[in-house]
């Protein structure tokens, strides 16, 4: 585990003592994991009181959405978590798929009312798992909630809410973006987009999107996160949820978009780090907000559902040898 102090556009590696960490600990902690599901995202937030939102949740076949939603639901019971809401970013089956197997299955970490947050675009396509997903609603076992094009909602949290936005389109990369805020940290999650559908949701609405760290846009796709994005946002840190295919890939001109002077940014990514959890308590002090951030790989672990999905881990030299070489991002100039 290393910890950072975060700031705009900033993350510094510090040292704390003992009782400044104990006290970190025992605090009212949000929690975020990213998890390594190869091609694919699952994210899982837990707020204090072990409540629990789930951010995207699928893989890129329909077995292994259920080998994850059944890996999911027995981590929840494990630690003892109550699923309060799911965030379906937008309807492609590697973000989505296994929502349906999640909420599927009578559970005690499900038993409650679950809210699914969803946009409105790209939705009634005909498809086996998007009828089981809508067949998840029909039967009563959650609530859709739709947040129409155009559309800023707001969720309370403990200590804090969540923002949901969706912008202008009818396309599936219309994605629903969560802005959480907790105490005073900031988090963003993005979903898959492209360039000028960020760079329009974030004009349009006269919110304050800053975060301390980034969920990044489409894996890391040369086509998402511009550089007039960041610049708004000011992340701290960076988190893709990639793998080594070219549609799952953190592309180099991203990662130099991120890393790119004078931000001192920390990026982490699936297919490096396996399983990425951040912490924090949300308190403000003159020198940032403290985070936690804990990669499975430290512990020679490449994730929580690795294996049974077969997400691997590599390098961050190796994969830096498999990125595209679209270093200039000829092909995305909107997005520079």
């Amino acid at each position: 585990m290393t910890y950072y102090r975060v700031t705009e556009d900033r993350a510094t590696e510090v040292t704390i003592g003992a009782q400044r960490e104990r006290s970190f600990l025992r605090s009212d902690l949000l929690q975020v994991t990213m998890f390594n599901v190869g091609a694919g995202e699952a994210i899982l937030i837990v707020f204090p009181g072990r409540r629990a939102w789930l951010v995207d949740v699928g893989c890129n076949s329909v077995p292994r959405n259920e080998t994850l939603g059944l890996g999911l639901l027995d981590y929840l019971e494990q630690e003892r978590l109550n699923l309060e809401a799911i965030v379906a970013s937008h309807s492609h089956r590697d973000h989505a798929g296994a929502i349906s197997t999640v909420l599927g299955f009578e559970s005690d970490s499900t038993r409650g009312r679950i809210a699914v947050y969803r946009g409105s675009a790209a939705w009634g396509r005909p498809g086996v798992w998007l009828d089981a997903f809508r067949r998840v609603f029909r039967n009563g076992w959650a609530d859709e909630e739709i947040v129409p094009a155009n559309t800023h909602r707001v969720v309370a949290i403990p200590h804090g809410e969540i923002h949901l936005f969706v912008g202008r389109g009818a396309s599936v990369y219309t994605s629903l973006f969560a802005h959480l805020r907790y105490r005073d940290a900031r988090f963003l999650f993005t979903g898959d987009s492209m360039c000028p559908y960020e760079i329009d949701l974030l004009g349009e609405f006269g919110h304050d999107f800053r975060a301390d760290v980034l969920k990044v846009t489409h894996h890391g796709s040369s086509s998402g996160t511009a550089q007039t994005v960041l610049r708004t946002i000011r992340p701290g840190v960076a988190i893709a949820s990639s793998t080594e295919d070219a549609d799952h890939r953190l592309e180099r001109d991203v990662r130099r978009r991120l890393l790119a002077r004078p931000a001192r940014r920390e990026v982490f990514e699936t297919l490096v780090h396996g399983d990425i959890t951040v912490k924090t308590d949300g308190r403000l002090s003159p020198s940032g907000i403290l985070y936690s951030v804990e990669a499975s790989t430290e512990s020679g672990n490449d994730g929580e559902f690795a294996q049974n999905l077969r997400a691997t881990t590599m390098t961050l030299a190796a994969a830096n040898r498999s990125r595209s070489r679209n270093v200039s991002g000829a092909d995305h100039p909107e997005c520079r």
